[in-house]
């Protein structure tokens, strides 16, 4: 047994010197393997900027304005470069061309006089620093400000150009210590999940390699996406070590009837999947204004990948078409058995909190490379004000305060940008919601097919995009609605804690007002539990328990938002809560006809959800006219996610909308969430398992698989 113990050591120390070694190979080699690269300020996101306004398009080259002071933060290996910048010097007869200053890394390096009209500008980098992580050049000028424009601008900028090393690469050792502690944490995943040494060290090596030949391109996402690779592995291991445990599979065997997948039920799922595709095909051909939610694939900006639109349109209906195929439909479900048998024997001694915790942390990677790009809404808002300080009245009062406080670090400590600390936030959020999705499956199917169609239904709301980084503060509130949502069900189980309930819908209503109207399903979940106390049991303590699990966070919050600067008065006079529109509620009458009743607010609530949960309301109506004396009216979990989808659902409905692609849907968002809840509730109950109805859900959710993709990917300029 010693010596046993002794190779193990001996195994893992030279596995540590392996990876050390590799390390050191890769960032060395990538340094003298780099070639040229060039920045692009356009539409596409190649280089870390600040100080720039929103890419525009003169017909001839994308472009950007500076402001006075415009950063471009460079990747470098400490190698000398030439570096040639695109200029244009053009500005209105009415303003004189400014000179710009450049400087590098706090030193100023060139002084230009631009011409009007793109000219190129060179400058050689002649000795940065070895133990740099990026290179700044920084461009100064004076602004004008053009007449009706709020903006100040400086110069116009197209394009950085970087050449290849003109001197052999210094050796940067901060990489070759991330790059190791990066293998490290591979090793460390392997021993928390109780894998062979020799997987942990392939896994460490290859994402090693992986590094290099990022480096060696030198894409600028290196750095992030090794701190990323690093912060994943670390808490994956974190989680394999503390929700280690006997092995428990968690899914229960479903009985497997054979019947022809032409059952009624099939049909019907198939026949709703095929219409819902065929409304994205009849765009070209509805009103705009009264079908925002199919026209997604028509923005107001150009295309920015490979794919023309009109092919497009046609992916949903070939997704659907597809799963149709009896065959090719089981071949799908065998993948998704094969990845969860898989997902088990990688992890075979995780509890199934673990699991879920991991399974979250699979999205971290996803969120951060399918990143939205697009600024929707009130995104240019948000920048500007919380880029000047702002402290804000908004009713998303803890997700304003936590970005605008986060930002407040960031931009101080390592000069990040406000969208940057979104893609942050978002990834984060989107990792708990994926987590909270799984653990919500548990909550609400019995049946293993039961547990992955619900996990699915959430995981293909539009609702998820808010995990890809989207410039908005409705991520919070989405999260903690989730949550809220999981411990009441296991509150109704008799296996939660009616505090903790409390109080997390007391930080839910933090997060945004609307969750307030959640409150009369926290109530008759609190007095359920109170009715199920057992005789004898001290009821005071549960009543004690309560009040300080409302309380306290209640106090907490307030002091803390006080601290920061939050504007009670504001959110006491109500002028938030109006956003754009001269109203409130939608009134029963106006003078433009948009109206409570009005055709124009039906067709907005329909786009509403078709955007958001297109398969979901109409297969829960399915659900209840298919078997109502099967559905089970009088269990508490059913009645606690109808009032909390009834409470929900009138936010939506009365609350006066600014509904469009672009304006309010991520608003209206949540309201999806309870009652994806109750359809996944009601589809493991109502319907016998079978083989028709496993055929009929998974080609509804490969319908809504393609369209969360199509949302995701348009945000992350893609498609």
């Amino acid at each position: 047994m010693l010596n046993e113990g002794r190779s193990t050591y001996g195994r893992l120390l030279l596995g540590v010197l392996v990876l050390f070694l590799v390390a050191l190979a890769g960032v060395c080699t990538a340094g003298r393997l780099s070639p040229g690269y060039t920045l692009d300020l356009g539409p596409g996101e190649w280089g870390r900027l600040q100080g720039f306004y929103d890419w525009e398009d003169n017909g001839l080259y994308t472009y950007r304005w500076t402001t006075s002071r415009a950063r471009i933060r460079l990747p470098v290996l400490g190698a000398p470069r030439r570096l040639t910048l695109r200029l244009d010097g053009s500005r209105p007869p009415a303003f004189e061309t400014a000179a710009v200053t450049l400087w590098l890394d706090g030193r100023p390096a060139l002084r230009i006089e631009p011409a009007p009209g793109p000219h190129l500008y060179h400058l050689v980098y002649e000795a940065p620093s070895a133990w740099r992580w990026e290179s700044v050049l920084e461009l100064r000028t004076e602004t004008f400000q053009p007449p009706g424009d709020a903006r100040h601008l400086g110069g116009i900028v197209d394009r950085l150009h970087a050449s290849r090393p003109l001197r052999p690469t210094g050796l940067l050792w901060p990489l070759v210590l991330l790059w190791s502690a990066v293998g490290l944490a591979a090793l460390a995943l392997s021993w928390a999940l109780g894998w062979p040494l020799e997987a942990g060290l392939a896994l460490g090596l290859s994402l090693e390699l992986l590094l290099s030949l990022l480096l060696a391109r030198f894409l600028p996402a290196v750095l992030p996406w090794a701190g990323l690779l690093l912060g994943v592995l670390l808490g994956a291991a974190l989680v394999g070590r503390l929700f280690r445990g006997r092995s428990a599979l968690g899914w229960a065997r479903s009985s497997r009837r054979r019947e022809r997948p032409w059952a009624p039920f099939a049909l019907a799922c198939l026949l709703l999947a095929l219409v819902l595709a065929l409304l994205h095909l009849l765009t070209p051909y509805l009103p705009v204004g009264g079908s925002w939610a199919l026209q997604v694939l028509e923005p107001f900006y150009a295309p920015a990948g490979p794919f023309p639109r009109s092919l497009l349109r046609w992916l949903p209906l070939l997704a659907v078409a597809c799963a149709a195929i009896p065959r090719f439909n089981r071949d799908l479900r065998r993948l998704v058995r094969g990845l969860i048998r898989l997902g088990h024997r990688l992890a075979p001694r995780l509890r199934p909190p673990g699991r879920w915790l991991l399974l979250g942390l699979l999205f971290v990677p996803l969120g951060y490379a399918l990143r939205s790009r697009v600024l929707w809404g009130d995104g240019p808002h948000l920048i500007a004000h919380i880029g000047a300080g702002y402290r804000f009245k908004e009713a998303e009062i803890l997700a304003f305060f936590s970005q605008a406080t986060l930002y407040q670090w960031a931009e101080r400590l390592w000069g990040w940008r406000v969208e940057d600390v979104y893609v942050l936030s978002g990834v984060v959020l989107g990792a708990l919601y994926v987590a909270l999705a799984a653990a919500l499956s548990e909550e609400v199917a019995r049946g293993r097919f039961g547990r992955v169609a619900a996990f699915a239904l959430l995981a293909t709301l539009a609702t998820v995009q808010f995990g890809f980084g989207y410039l908005e503060n409705y991520t919070f509130v989405t999260v903690a609605l989730l949550a809220l949502f999981w411990q009441m069900l296991r509150v109704l189980r008799g296996r939660g804690r009616p505090a903790l309930v409390l109080a997390l819908w007391v930080l839910a209503c933090a997060c945004h007002l609307q969750a307030l109207l959640v409150g009369p399903a926290v109530l008759y979940t609190l007095v359920r539990a109170w009715q199920d106390l057992p005789a004898g049991a001290p009821r005071r303590l549960l009543l004690g328990r309560l009040l300080l699990a409302g309380a306290l966070p209640l106090l907490a919050l307030v002091a803390l938002l006080s601290a920061g600067g939050y504007d009670w008065a504001a959110l006491v006079q109500g002028g938030w809560t109006r956003g754009n529109n001269p109203y409130v509620l939608v009134p029963l009458r106006s003078p433009d006809g948009y109206s409570l009743f009005s055709l124009r607010h039906l067709a907005n609530l329909l786009n509403e959800h078709l955007l958001v949960a297109p398969v979901v309301l109409p297969l829960l109506a399915l659900l209840v006219l298919w078997a109502p004396r099967r559905v089970p009216w009088r269990d508490p979990a059913l009645r606690a996610l109808l009032l909390a989808a009834v409470g929900l659902l009138l936010f939506a409905s009365l609350m006066y909308p600014d509904l469009g692609a672009a304006m309010d849907w991520d608003l209206f968002a949540p309201v999806a969430l309870p009652y994806t809840l109750l359809c996944g509730y009601l589809l493991d109950r109502v319907v016998a398992d079978g083989e028709a109805k496993r055929y009929g859900v998974t080609v509804l959710l490969v319908y809504a698989a393609v369209h969360a993709a199509l949302w995701v990917l348009l945000n992350a300029r893609m498609i």
